[in-house]
């Protein structure tokens, strides 16, 4: 499989479904996963787990 050019991706932009809930879970047991791995998830509802410094 090949990759567009990004050009061409860009023009196919508006045919992508957009849901504004892209950040929710949509397995059943995924949110517990992803708690598991991760922690509590932030004020705006993302697993972002531990502050990591640059270099390590």
């Amino acid at each position: 499989m090949t990759t567009p050019p990004e050009g061409e991706e860009f023009a196919h932009m508006d045919h992508v479904d957009r849901d504004t809930r892209v950040h929710e879970p949509t397995e059943p047991d995924e949110e517990t996963v992803l708690r598991a791995l991760y922690g509590e998830p932030d004020v705006d509802g993302v697993f972002r787990g531990e502050e990591v410094s640059p270099g390590g």
